[in-house]
């Protein structure tokens, strides 16, 4: 019993401690800011807690993204406006992109029966555990599938991509002739739903096929992330130990890696279409660039004028389609994982 607190406590001391030297070289090498960088520690100390496995699939996630928010910056800039050179991440960025997935870890680490900072195998998770298991893959590889296609999408796909489904507010009316209720109720005009419609690059919830390709590719880095202390215990990787792998220790990490590429596209699925439902994307006719927030009022007064309204209603910002999608993947995989999990 004390040899397994010993190990407890020396896991929990290099989580803090990786946590932290992140979060810093994180900061230092401008891919979050201040807040980002006490958030990223937070998130960080509170995955590491369910063990290697869910620390390098954070790492996973948060070195490829910020590496890939710097590729093409000057095409991502020429077509969104208000992209931040750089890319750095902010608190809420952060909190937003890992809220679920450090509540997964923390759920799994209460949940497994002895502590996995042990473990060199392929841990077997069943039940419950499978399904937080589940959750953190999906959480992740919805954060990263999304980051991947949104990133190498406006980067490398389409100018022109698909927004599978839409709304759209239609231009308002305002005939001279009208006054008092009819006038005010004119200039309101309506909704129309938008089906398979080329959009600009940049849209909130346009689809391209470099993008959905991304998206299965950065849930599945994701997946390699989780499984990468398990590849390491067999270093120098004779072929004797890779022999060794017992059949269900084979399944389960197929079964991880597939997860993780569902948790890619199922998310990035999620956030297109939630994306282009419920957040607000416009053309700035001036700038010539797509505006994917909530216009101030001063701006809604040039509305028709200046700016020309793509799709979306204006109910919520990038945070929160973010955190609403990494949520809503993340239930979906763990309910996947506890049901078919090769290891329940």
């Amino acid at each position: 019993m004390e040899e397994g607190q010993g190990k407890w406590w020396m896991g929990v001391g290099m989580t803090v401690g990786l946590s932290v030297m992140t979060a810093v070289g994180g900061y230092k090498a401008r891919a979050l800011d201040r807040g980002g960088a006490v958030a990223g520690a937070v998130v960080g100390l509170l995955t590491g807690l369910a063990g290697t496995s869910s620390l390098s699939t954070l790492f996973a996630f948060f070195v490829s993204s910020s590496l890939l928010t710097r590729v093409k910056a000057q095409r991502k800039r020429q077509v969104e406006e208000g992209y931040r050179k750089g890319g750095q991440r902010t608190a809420l960025q952060v909190m937003s992109n890992g809220l679920m997935g450090a509540l997964s870890s923390l759920a799994l680490s209460l949940s497994s029966p002895s502590p996995l900072f042990s473990s060199s195998d392929l841990p077997l998770w069943r039940g419950v555990e499978a399904f937080w298991v589940g959750a953190l893959l999906g959480h992740y590889g919805c954060c990263n599938g999304d980051t991947w296609a949104s990133e190498l999408g406006v980067a490398f796909g389409s100018p022109r991509p698909l927004l599978l489904l839409g709304l759209r507010r239609l231009p308002s009316s305002s005939p001279s002739s009208s006054s008092g209720k009819d006038k005010a109720k004119a200039k309101k005009g309506g909704w129309k739903v938008v089906v398979g419609e080329r959009v600009a690059a940049g849209t909130n919830g346009g689809m391209s096929g470099v993008g959905t390709v991304s998206s299965l590719m950065g849930g599945l880095f994701v997946g390699f992330g989780f499984l990468l202390p398990s590849l390491l215990s067999l270093f120098p990787f004779p072929l004797s130990s890779f022999l060794s792998f017992s059949p269900l220790a084979l399944s389960s990490s197929l079964w991880i890696l597939f997860l993780s590429a569902l948790s890619g596209f199922l998310g990035s699925l999620i956030d297109s279409v939630m994306g282009a439902l419920l957040q607000e994307s416009v053309w700035d006719k001036e700038t010539k660039k797509v505006k994917g927030e909530r216009l101030s009022k001063e701006e809604k007064e040039k509305e028709g004028e200046r700016f020309e309204h793509i799709t979306g209603l204006p109910l919520l910002d990038n945070h929160q389609v973010n955190l609403l999608s990494s949520i809503l993947t993340a239930l979906l995989v763990g309910y996947v994982s506890f049901i078919f999990s090769p290891s329940s």
